[in-house]
Protein backbone atom coordinates (compact mmCIF):
# COMPACT_ATOMS: atom_id res chain seq x y z
CA UNK A 1 0.00 0.00 0.00
CA UNK A 2 2.84 2.49 0.99
CA UNK A 3 4.32 1.90 -2.23
CA UNK A 4 0.83 2.89 -4.61
CA UNK A 5 0.72 6.00 -2.49
CA UNK A 6 4.73 6.85 -3.26
CA UNK A 7 4.54 6.47 -7.09
CA UNK A 8 1.61 9.29 -7.78
CA UNK A 9 3.59 11.30 -5.29
CA UNK A 10 6.79 10.99 -7.34
CA UNK A 11 5.39 10.97 -10.30
CA UNK A 12 3.49 14.67 -9.55
CA UNK A 13 7.04 15.91 -7.91
CA UNK A 14 8.81 15.32 -11.40
CA UNK A 15 5.40 16.69 -13.43
CA UNK A 16 6.29 19.88 -10.88
CA UNK A 17 10.03 19.92 -12.20
CA UNK A 18 9.37 19.97 -15.95
CA UNK A 19 6.74 22.23 -15.51
CA UNK A 20 9.12 25.01 -13.58
CA UNK A 21 12.28 24.10 -16.73
CA UNK A 22 12.54 26.87 -19.00
CA UNK A 23 10.72 26.62 -22.17
CA UNK A 24 12.35 27.32 -25.53
CA UNK A 25 9.79 28.82 -28.12
CA UNK A 26 10.58 26.74 -31.37
CA UNK A 27 11.42 29.72 -33.09
CA UNK A 28 14.14 30.65 -30.79
CA UNK A 29 15.67 27.57 -31.05
CA UNK A 30 15.21 27.67 -34.58
CA UNK A 31 17.29 31.32 -34.40
CA UNK A 32 19.60 29.95 -32.01
CA UNK A 33 21.11 26.95 -34.48
CA UNK A 34 20.99 29.31 -37.41
CA UNK A 35 23.21 31.64 -35.56
CA UNK A 36 25.50 28.41 -34.83
CA UNK A 37 25.75 27.50 -38.28
CA UNK A 38 26.78 31.37 -39.32
CA UNK A 39 29.43 31.27 -37.18
CA UNK A 40 30.33 28.31 -38.44
CA UNK A 41 30.37 29.89 -42.41
CA UNK A 42 27.21 27.13 -43.32
CA UNK A 43 25.41 29.33 -44.06
CA UNK A 44 23.00 26.88 -46.18
CA UNK A 45 22.05 25.79 -42.38
CA UNK A 46 21.71 29.19 -41.08
CA UNK A 47 19.29 30.17 -43.83
CA UNK A 48 16.79 26.76 -43.72
CA UNK A 49 17.11 27.74 -39.72
CA UNK A 50 16.63 31.30 -39.91
CA UNK A 51 13.84 31.02 -42.31
CA UNK A 52 11.59 28.97 -40.23
CA UNK A 53 11.90 31.17 -37.43
CA UNK A 54 11.52 34.51 -39.53
CA UNK A 55 8.19 33.17 -40.76
CA UNK A 56 6.68 32.88 -37.39
CA UNK A 57 8.15 35.74 -36.58
CA UNK A 58 11.22 36.04 -35.14
CA UNK A 59 13.23 39.57 -35.42
CA UNK A 60 17.06 38.04 -34.96
CA UNK A 61 15.99 35.25 -37.51
CA UNK A 62 14.93 37.97 -39.87
CA UNK A 63 18.25 39.97 -39.30
CA UNK A 64 19.91 37.27 -39.93
CA UNK A 65 18.73 36.78 -43.50
CA UNK A 66 19.06 40.30 -44.09
CA UNK A 67 22.62 39.64 -43.49
CA UNK A 68 22.90 36.30 -45.39
CA UNK A 69 21.20 38.49 -48.76
CA UNK A 70 23.35 41.94 -48.36
CA UNK A 71 26.75 40.07 -47.88
CA UNK A 72 25.74 37.33 -50.86
CA UNK A 73 26.88 34.50 -48.49
CA UNK A 74 26.93 30.67 -48.90
CA UNK A 75 25.18 30.54 -52.64
CA UNK A 76 23.24 33.48 -52.61
CA UNK A 77 23.41 36.53 -54.91
CA UNK A 78 24.43 40.05 -53.27
CA UNK A 79 20.32 40.60 -52.90
CA UNK A 80 19.97 44.20 -51.23
CA UNK A 81 16.08 44.07 -52.11
CA UNK A 82 15.45 40.91 -50.42
CA UNK A 83 17.71 41.96 -47.55
CA UNK A 84 15.54 45.57 -47.36
CA UNK A 85 12.66 43.10 -46.86
CA UNK A 86 13.90 40.91 -44.05
CA UNK A 87 15.74 44.20 -42.42
CA UNK A 88 12.25 46.39 -42.20
CA UNK A 89 10.78 42.80 -40.63
CA UNK A 90 13.14 42.90 -38.14
CA UNK A 91 13.31 46.57 -37.40
CA UNK A 92 9.36 46.85 -37.11
CA UNK A 93 10.59 45.17 -33.44
CA UNK A 94 12.49 47.76 -32.40
CA UNK A 95 15.73 45.82 -34.09
CA UNK A 96 18.54 48.11 -33.65
CA UNK A 97 21.21 46.25 -35.39
CA UNK A 98 18.59 45.48 -38.22
CA UNK A 99 17.86 49.69 -38.10
CA UNK A 100 21.46 50.49 -38.79
CA UNK A 101 21.87 47.91 -41.36
CA UNK A 102 18.84 49.78 -43.21
CA UNK A 103 21.05 53.16 -42.96
CA UNK A 104 23.73 51.97 -44.55
CA UNK A 105 21.95 49.83 -47.54
CA UNK A 106 19.91 52.43 -48.54
CA UNK A 107 22.84 55.18 -48.47
CA UNK A 108 24.75 52.57 -50.98
CA UNK A 109 22.00 51.37 -52.99
CA UNK A 110 22.23 48.40 -54.92
CA UNK A 111 20.96 46.32 -58.12
CA UNK A 112 17.38 47.18 -58.83
CA UNK A 113 17.37 49.25 -55.46
CA UNK A 114 18.44 52.71 -56.16
CA UNK A 115 19.91 54.25 -53.25
CA UNK A 116 17.54 56.58 -50.64
CA UNK A 117 19.48 59.01 -48.27
CA UNK A 118 16.56 60.37 -46.73
CA UNK A 119 15.45 57.01 -45.79
CA UNK A 120 18.83 55.88 -44.86
CA UNK A 121 18.94 59.26 -42.59
CA UNK A 122 15.77 58.12 -41.04
CA UNK A 123 17.01 54.36 -40.55
CA UNK A 124 19.90 56.29 -38.84
CA UNK A 125 18.18 58.02 -36.32
CA UNK A 126 15.64 55.44 -34.97
CA UNK A 127 19.17 53.32 -34.36
CA UNK A 128 20.34 56.29 -32.53
CA UNK A 129 17.60 55.86 -30.24
CA UNK A 130 18.82 52.96 -28.85
CA UNK A 131 21.07 51.79 -26.54
CA UNK A 132 24.56 49.88 -26.52
CA UNK A 133 26.67 48.42 -29.34
CA UNK A 134 24.19 49.69 -32.51
CA UNK A 135 24.15 53.23 -30.79
CA UNK A 136 27.62 53.78 -30.75
CA UNK A 137 28.22 52.64 -33.96
CA UNK A 138 24.75 54.75 -34.95
CA UNK A 139 26.57 57.80 -33.57
CA UNK A 140 30.10 57.21 -34.91
CA UNK A 141 28.13 56.86 -38.52
CA UNK A 142 26.52 59.73 -37.99
CA UNK A 143 29.15 62.72 -38.53
CA UNK A 144 29.85 60.45 -42.13
CA UNK A 145 26.27 60.89 -43.07
CA UNK A 146 25.82 64.71 -42.07
CA UNK A 147 28.56 65.27 -44.52
CA UNK A 148 26.89 63.01 -47.22
CA UNK A 149 23.32 63.89 -46.52
CA UNK A 150 22.05 67.45 -47.57
CA UNK A 151 19.76 69.43 -44.88
CA UNK A 152 16.89 69.02 -46.73
CA UNK A 153 16.73 64.70 -46.72
CA UNK A 154 17.99 65.09 -42.72
CA UNK A 155 15.28 67.36 -42.41
CA UNK A 156 13.14 64.86 -44.23
CA UNK A 157 14.44 61.43 -42.97
CA UNK A 158 14.23 63.20 -39.53
CA UNK A 159 10.33 63.81 -39.86
CA UNK A 160 10.00 60.26 -41.63
CA UNK A 161 11.56 58.91 -37.83
CA UNK A 162 9.19 60.60 -35.69
CA UNK A 163 6.50 59.73 -38.21
CA UNK A 164 7.75 55.85 -37.59
CA UNK A 165 8.06 56.18 -33.90
CA UNK A 166 4.76 57.48 -33.50
CA UNK A 167 3.28 55.16 -35.59
CA UNK A 168 5.34 52.14 -33.74
CA UNK A 169 3.58 53.29 -30.41
CA UNK A 170 0.31 53.18 -31.63
CA UNK A 171 0.49 49.94 -33.03
CA UNK A 172 2.05 48.64 -29.64
CA UNK A 173 -0.75 50.08 -27.61
CA UNK A 174 -3.38 48.90 -29.63
CA UNK A 175 -1.84 45.27 -29.71
CA UNK A 176 -1.35 45.82 -25.76
CA UNK A 177 -5.08 46.84 -25.18
CA UNK A 178 -6.11 43.43 -27.22
CA UNK A 179 -4.52 41.49 -24.88
CA UNK A 180 -1.22 40.18 -26.60
CA UNK A 181 -0.11 39.53 -30.14
CA UNK A 182 -1.24 37.99 -32.68
CA UNK A 183 0.46 34.93 -34.61
CA UNK A 184 2.06 37.04 -37.87
CA UNK A 185 0.89 36.42 -41.23
CA UNK A 186 4.13 35.23 -43.40
CA UNK A 187 4.56 37.37 -46.27
CA UNK A 188 6.48 36.41 -49.39
CA UNK A 189 9.73 37.78 -49.96
CA UNK A 190 10.75 39.62 -53.06
CA UNK A 191 11.35 36.60 -55.70
CA UNK A 192 14.94 35.74 -56.77
CA UNK A 193 16.13 37.35 -60.21
CA UNK A 194 16.48 34.42 -62.69
CA UNK A 195 19.94 35.02 -62.48
CA UNK A 196 21.64 34.77 -59.37
CA UNK A 197 25.03 36.45 -60.52
CA UNK A 198 26.33 34.24 -57.57
CA UNK A 199 29.47 36.54 -55.77
CA UNK A 200 28.75 39.82 -57.41
CA UNK A 201 30.52 42.47 -55.06
CA UNK A 202 29.55 45.80 -56.47
CA UNK A 203 26.38 47.05 -54.91
CA UNK A 204 26.08 50.14 -57.51
CA UNK A 205 26.35 48.57 -60.73
CA UNK A 206 24.19 46.40 -62.56
CA UNK A 207 24.52 42.41 -61.83
CA UNK A 208 25.74 40.20 -65.24
CA UNK A 209 27.22 37.30 -65.79
CA UNK A 210 30.56 39.28 -66.71
CA UNK A 211 33.02 39.99 -63.84
CA UNK A 212 33.52 42.92 -63.54
CA UNK A 213 31.24 44.62 -66.01
CA UNK A 214 30.78 48.88 -65.69
CA UNK A 215 28.29 50.71 -67.55
CA UNK A 216 30.07 51.41 -70.84
CA UNK A 217 33.35 49.02 -70.19
CA UNK A 218 35.23 46.96 -72.63
CA UNK A 219 35.71 43.64 -71.61
CA UNK A 220 39.27 43.59 -69.47
CA UNK A 221 41.67 41.08 -70.68
CA UNK A 222 43.28 38.57 -68.24
CA UNK A 223 46.47 40.11 -66.93
CA UNK A 224 49.02 37.34 -65.74
CA UNK A 225 51.49 39.25 -63.62
CA UNK A 226 55.33 38.23 -63.68
CA UNK A 227 56.55 36.68 -60.30
CA UNK A 228 58.06 39.47 -58.22
CA UNK A 229 61.92 39.16 -57.42
CA UNK A 230 62.57 41.71 -54.72
CA UNK A 231 64.86 40.03 -51.96
CA UNK A 232 67.62 42.05 -52.31
CA UNK A 233 68.35 46.02 -53.22
CA UNK A 234 69.16 46.09 -56.85
CA UNK A 235 67.21 43.25 -57.99
CA UNK A 236 64.84 44.07 -60.77
CA UNK A 237 61.77 45.86 -59.80
CA UNK A 238 57.89 44.12 -59.93
CA UNK A 239 56.84 45.03 -63.43
CA UNK A 240 53.28 45.62 -63.84
CA UNK A 241 51.12 45.35 -67.66
CA UNK A 242 50.28 48.63 -68.93
CA UNK A 243 46.94 50.24 -67.88
CA UNK A 244 43.69 49.50 -69.32
CA UNK A 245 41.60 53.10 -70.13
CA UNK A 246 38.23 50.94 -70.29
CA UNK A 247 37.42 51.41 -66.78
CA UNK A 248 35.63 54.69 -66.24
CA UNK A 249 36.15 55.73 -62.67
CA UNK A 250 32.90 55.81 -60.45
CA UNK A 251 31.98 59.09 -59.11
CA UNK A 252 31.53 58.72 -55.06
CA UNK A 253 32.68 60.79 -51.86
CA UNK A 254 36.79 60.46 -51.24
CA UNK A 255 38.40 60.44 -47.73
CA UNK A 256 41.21 63.28 -46.82
CA UNK A 257 44.30 60.69 -48.09
CA UNK A 258 42.37 61.67 -51.81
CA UNK A 259 41.46 65.31 -51.41
CA UNK A 260 44.43 65.65 -53.90
CA UNK A 261 42.92 62.89 -56.31
CA UNK A 262 39.81 64.49 -58.82
CA UNK A 263 37.45 61.58 -59.45
CA UNK A 264 34.78 63.48 -60.61
CA UNK A 265 33.06 63.07 -64.54
CA UNK A 266 34.57 65.95 -65.73
CA UNK A 267 38.01 65.20 -64.56
CA UNK A 268 37.75 61.79 -66.02
CA UNK A 269 41.17 62.06 -68.71
CA UNK A 270 43.22 63.70 -65.73
CA UNK A 271 42.34 61.67 -63.07
CA UNK A 272 43.93 57.86 -62.32
CA UNK A 273 40.82 55.07 -63.16
CA UNK A 274 42.19 52.53 -61.10
CA UNK A 275 42.99 54.74 -58.21
CA UNK A 276 38.92 56.67 -58.46
CA UNK A 277 37.93 52.81 -58.41
CA UNK A 278 39.88 51.86 -55.47
CA UNK A 279 38.78 55.02 -53.45
CA UNK A 280 34.88 54.48 -54.08
CA UNK A 281 35.38 50.59 -52.87
CA UNK A 282 36.96 51.87 -50.25
CA UNK A 283 34.35 54.22 -49.21
CA UNK A 284 31.19 51.49 -49.58
CA UNK A 285 33.08 49.78 -47.30
CA UNK A 286 33.14 53.00 -44.82
CA UNK A 287 28.97 53.38 -45.42
CA UNK A 288 28.54 49.44 -45.17
CA UNK A 289 30.53 49.22 -41.57
CA UNK A 290 33.35 47.38 -42.31
CA UNK A 291 35.96 49.90 -41.83
CA UNK A 292 36.20 53.44 -40.62
CA UNK A 293 39.53 55.57 -40.55
CA UNK A 294 40.79 55.79 -36.86
CA UNK A 295 44.34 56.45 -35.21
CA UNK A 296 46.35 54.27 -37.27
CA UNK A 297 49.40 56.61 -38.62
CA UNK A 298 50.61 56.07 -42.34
CA UNK A 299 53.44 57.66 -44.29
CA UNK A 300 56.96 57.25 -46.18
CA UNK A 301 59.36 58.07 -43.80
CA UNK A 302 61.14 60.77 -45.32
CA UNK A 303 57.91 62.58 -44.83
CA UNK A 304 57.06 62.96 -48.88
CA UNK A 305 54.66 61.25 -51.17
CA UNK A 306 57.40 60.77 -54.11
CA UNK A 307 59.06 57.36 -54.87
CA UNK A 308 61.49 57.38 -57.91
CA UNK A 309 61.75 54.51 -60.25
CA UNK A 310 64.79 52.06 -58.48
CA UNK A 311 63.15 53.76 -55.17
CA UNK A 312 62.43 50.75 -52.21
CA UNK A 313 59.28 51.33 -51.26
CA UNK A 314 59.61 51.65 -47.33
CA UNK A 315 56.37 52.52 -45.13
CA UNK A 316 56.23 53.73 -41.90
CA UNK A 317 53.29 52.50 -39.94
CA UNK A 318 51.60 53.35 -36.24
CA UNK A 319 49.33 51.41 -34.56
CA UNK A 320 45.95 52.29 -33.09
CA UNK A 321 45.72 52.05 -28.67
CA UNK A 322 45.38 48.12 -29.63
CA UNK A 323 47.40 45.57 -31.31
CA UNK A 324 46.40 45.06 -35.42
CA UNK A 325 47.71 42.87 -37.74
CA UNK A 326 48.27 44.25 -41.08
CA UNK A 327 47.85 44.11 -44.94
CA UNK A 328 49.76 46.61 -46.69
CA UNK A 329 48.65 47.19 -50.42
CA UNK A 330 50.45 49.04 -53.39
CA UNK A 331 47.36 50.25 -55.84
CA UNK A 332 48.83 50.82 -59.73
CA UNK A 333 47.83 52.60 -62.08
CA UNK A 334 47.14 49.66 -64.49
CA UNK A 335 44.29 48.42 -62.05
CA UNK A 336 46.41 45.90 -60.42
CA UNK A 337 47.62 45.35 -56.80
CA UNK A 338 50.78 44.90 -55.14
CA UNK A 339 50.63 42.64 -51.99
CA UNK A 340 53.53 44.43 -49.78
CA UNK A 341 53.01 42.67 -46.09
CA UNK A 342 52.18 40.33 -45.62
CA UNK A 343 54.05 37.89 -48.35
CA UNK A 344 55.50 34.63 -49.24
CA UNK A 345 58.70 35.49 -46.59
CA UNK A 346 56.54 37.68 -43.89
CA UNK A 347 53.82 35.55 -43.77
CA UNK A 348 53.06 38.20 -40.62
CA UNK A 349 52.50 41.80 -40.42
CA UNK A 350 51.81 42.87 -36.73
CA UNK A 351 52.11 45.88 -34.52
CA UNK A 352 51.52 45.69 -30.87
CA UNK A 353 49.34 48.97 -29.34
CA UNK A 354 50.79 52.45 -30.16
CA UNK A 355 53.79 50.90 -32.00
CA UNK A 356 55.99 52.40 -34.96
CA UNK A 357 57.59 49.84 -37.91
CA UNK A 358 59.01 50.72 -41.16
CA UNK A 359 58.66 48.12 -43.37
CA UNK A 360 61.11 47.51 -46.32
CA UNK A 361 63.96 48.88 -45.12
CA UNK A 362 66.92 47.63 -46.71
CA UNK A 363 68.27 44.24 -45.22
CA UNK A 364 64.42 42.89 -45.00
CA UNK A 365 63.60 39.49 -45.53
CA UNK A 366 61.89 41.21 -48.58
CA UNK A 367 62.08 44.16 -50.04
CA UNK A 368 59.98 45.58 -52.82
CA UNK A 369 61.09 48.35 -55.60
CA UNK A 370 59.31 50.93 -57.59
CA UNK A 371 58.94 49.52 -60.99
CA UNK A 372 58.87 51.80 -64.36
CA UNK A 373 56.76 53.56 -67.10
CA UNK A 374 53.60 54.16 -66.73
CA UNK A 375 54.14 57.08 -64.02
CA UNK A 376 51.70 59.03 -61.87
CA UNK A 377 49.50 58.99 -59.25
CA UNK A 378 48.96 55.56 -57.17
CA UNK A 379 48.06 54.36 -53.72
CA UNK A 380 49.59 52.72 -50.91
CA UNK A 381 46.94 51.33 -48.40
CA UNK A 382 46.74 49.62 -45.06
CA UNK A 383 43.76 47.97 -43.17
CA UNK A 384 44.41 47.27 -39.65
CA UNK A 385 42.06 44.78 -38.24
CA UNK A 386 42.33 42.93 -34.22
CA UNK A 387 42.35 39.55 -36.17
CA UNK A 388 43.87 38.36 -38.92
CA UNK A 389 42.08 38.45 -42.37
CA UNK A 390 40.95 35.19 -43.92
CA UNK A 391 41.07 35.72 -47.52
CA UNK A 392 40.06 32.66 -48.61
CA UNK A 393 43.87 30.80 -48.93
CA UNK A 394 47.11 32.00 -50.21
CA UNK A 395 46.92 34.56 -53.19
CA UNK A 396 49.67 35.65 -55.54
CA UNK A 397 51.84 38.54 -55.34
CA UNK A 398 50.14 40.77 -57.67
CA UNK A 399 46.80 40.50 -58.85
CA UNK A 400 43.82 42.37 -60.15
CA UNK A 401 42.90 44.84 -57.92
CA UNK A 402 38.90 44.43 -58.42
CA UNK A 403 39.35 40.86 -57.76
CA UNK A 404 41.04 41.70 -54.26
CA UNK A 405 38.64 44.62 -53.39
CA UNK A 406 36.07 41.98 -53.48
CA UNK A 407 37.50 39.33 -51.18
CA UNK A 408 38.87 42.26 -48.64
CA UNK A 409 35.19 43.09 -48.63
CA UNK A 410 34.07 39.83 -47.87
CA UNK A 411 36.80 39.11 -45.40
CA UNK A 412 35.86 42.31 -43.51
CA UNK A 413 32.17 41.29 -43.22
CA UNK A 414 32.96 38.00 -41.83
CA UNK A 415 35.05 39.53 -39.12
CA UNK A 416 32.66 41.37 -37.72
CA UNK A 417 35.35 43.70 -35.67
CA UNK A 418 34.19 44.49 -31.84
CA UNK A 419 33.08 48.19 -31.53
CA UNK A 420 36.09 48.76 -28.73
CA UNK A 421 38.92 47.42 -31.60
CA UNK A 422 37.53 48.15 -35.23
CA UNK A 423 39.08 47.72 -38.36
CA UNK A 424 40.32 51.00 -39.94
CA UNK A 425 41.83 51.68 -43.02
CA UNK A 426 44.57 54.51 -43.71
CA UNK A 427 45.23 55.38 -47.36
CA UNK A 428 48.33 57.34 -48.51
CA UNK A 429 48.25 58.13 -52.52
CA UNK A 430 51.90 58.84 -54.01
CA UNK A 431 53.10 60.48 -57.33
CA UNK A 432 56.10 58.05 -59.04
CA UNK A 433 57.93 59.34 -61.79
CA UNK A 434 61.67 58.09 -63.36
CA UNK A 435 63.69 61.14 -61.99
Amino acid sequence: MRRSKRRPLALLAALICLCLLPVISPARADTAAGAQAFDKGDYARAMSEWQTAADRGDAEAQLGLGKLYEFGLGDLAQDYKRADFWYRKAADQNNAEAQYRLALICAVGGDDFPPDLTEAYKWLSLALDSKGVWNTRAAELKPQFDRLVGTAAQAEGTQRAAAWREAHTAKTNETAAAGGTSPPTPTPAPALPSSKCVGWPFPTLPCTEEFPAFPGAKPQQVVVPPIPAQNAVGTPAVTLAPPSASSAPPAGPRDKASASVDCSASAAQRSPPALCHAFAELDAMRVAGLVSDGNLGLRLPDGTTQLHQGDLIKVEIRAPAYAVNLRVDYFSLNGQVLHLWPNSDETEAYLAARATHVYGEAGARKVWAVGGAPFGTELIMVIATAAPLDLGGSRRPVEQADDYLRDLKAALARARAPVATPNIVATLPVQTSAH
